[in-house]
């Protein structure tokens, strides 16, 4: 998750300390220390292979939000 969040931060030329606040006090047990997907599975299995990569999800998604905005 963090290094979704810092790509997505670095796509809006923001400073990603000025605007996250985390608070450890807050850190539930069972919350998940680190995630990974890997797609070679499904690659193997069904012939599936993705088109877009994290990034390009992230700035999908930032793209289609200020979309929806009028500036």
């Amino acid at each position: 998750m963090k290094q979704f969040t810092t790509t997505v931060f670095q796509l809006l030329d923001l400073e990603l300390e000025n605007h996250l606040v985390s608070d450890p006090e807050l850190f539930r047990p069972a919350d998940i220390s680190s995630n990974k997907g890997d797609p070679s599975k499904a690659e193997k299995l069904l012939g599936w292979k993705p088109e877009t990569l994290m990034d390009g999800i992230a700035a999908k998604m930032i793209e289609a939000e200020l979309g929806q905005v009028d500036l």
